[in-house]
């Protein structure tokens, strides 16, 4: 029997339903020998070409990086970022990292918001190391504050072109730049739509040859870029109708799935929002996406999941803003983003959608229900 093969780098396919969206290669097709055993096709492993099984037994390493929010304690983010990997019985080949800022304490809320964009080429600096030292992708778990420094530091990672382009969407500068050269030739602007639509990439290979290569300082192709697997926000302290309108069509170009926990309990950013007079991006629990600024459709849903965690009340503290890393559901849910980057509407065993586009809650029921 042929088979056409593709190695993943994940070591527990057996776990999985669908194929690994990933760094993958394809093999040449190869002859298995193959045992129906119980009606059900088995290939022997010691059949198994050899780059297969190294690739298969040596999983390559994934960065998962934490950044944790204001008033936060060294110590204390190694202890929420260690009890999740625990809880969440991550694989052994995510590599966990903390990036900690300085993040003030009690009374100095708007004085550690103001000096984030200093941390914000550090981080920069930080995810580029790692890109050096081999890890080809990338995750974000970022928890309150910490979301006002990702999104400082992203037009940095954007602007030293380490990060590995998904695609093109229409709120991009090159795809506007694109449309107002060929409008400009054209005699009928409605000819022109097209032109915006995104010049969509299967996950985990690249729009172009072009995009494996190093274009740091004018570097070789000898490196390839890191891939942004998933950014993960928690609970996050930011501007909603910002990250919107700015923060997210940049992001979308390289992420390949954004996941957004909120909570309209959440007593913290109920507060942030005092401080700063506008909506917390982790205390509303709405449909987020992107709006096209020429044709005024919206985008992106597809690649954004917000999970409403409103009415979890398990391992949950009275100000509902720092439990993601003792909640169960949570947690497993963090987990099988950063393992498979499964979307929401696929992990149907504990989520399902609240009506309001790509809104999502959780299957709890209340912790005072019980049964008779």
């Amino acid at each position: 029997m042929r088979m056409r093969h593709t190695t993943t780098g994940y070591a527990d396919l057996g776990k999985k339903q669908g194929p690994r969206r990933s760094l993958s290669q394809d093999c040449p097709p190869v002859s298995l020998p193959v045992h129906i055993v119980g009606g059900q096709p088995l290939v022997a492993q010691s059949s198994l070409p050899e780059p297969l099984m190294k690739e298969l037994a040596d999983p390559a390493p994934e960065a998962l990086i934490y950044l944790h929010g204001y008033n936060c304690k060294m110590s204390s983010a190694m202890e929420r970022l260690g009890q999740l990997m625990a809880l969440g019985q991550f694989p052994l080949y995510i590599k966990p990292f903390i990036f900690s800022q300085s993040t003030g304490m009690a009374l100095t809320y708007h004085w550690a918001m103001w000096s984030l964009p200093v941390f914000a080429g550090d981080l920069s600096d930080f995810v580029f190391e790692l890109r050096k030292a081999g890890f080809l992708r990338v995750h974000f778990l970022v928890h309150s504050m910490g979301a006002r420094l990702f999104c400082e530091a992203l037009p940095e990672m954007k602007r030293r072109s380490f990060l590995r382009i998904r695609t093109r969407v229409p709120g991009s500068t090159a795809c506007i730049d694109d449309v107002l050269a060929s409008t400009s030739s054209s005699h009928s602007g409605e000819e022109e739509l097209p032109a915006l639509e995104r010049k969509q990439t299967d996950f985990g290979t690249p729009s172009e040859e072009s995009d494996l290569c190093d274009l740091e300082a004018g570097g070789g192709c000898d490196t390839r870029r890191m891939l942004l697997s998933s950014v993960i926000f928690v609970n996050g302290d930011y501007p909603l109708n910002h990250f919107k309108e700015q923060i997210l069509p940049k992001l979308l170009e390289y992420c390949q799935r954004v996941s957004i926990y909120a909570d309209l309990k959440d007593g913290a950013l109920i507060w942030a929002e005092l401080f700063n007079n506008e909506k917390a991006m982790g205390k509303h629990p709405e449909e987020i996406c992107c709006v096209d600024p020429v044709t005024g459709k919206k985008y992106g849903q597809d690649y954004v999941d917000v999970m409403d965690t409103t009415h979890m009340d398990q391992n949950v503290h009275d100000l509902r803003h720092n439990f993601f890393n003792l909640n169960v559901q949570v947690v497993s849910d963090i987990a099988d983003i950063i393992r498979t980057g499964t979307p929401a509407e696929q992990r149907y065993t504990r989520l399902t959608r609240t009506g309001h586009g790509n809104v999502f809650t959780f299957l709890s029921p209340p912790s005072f229900v019980k049964s008779c």
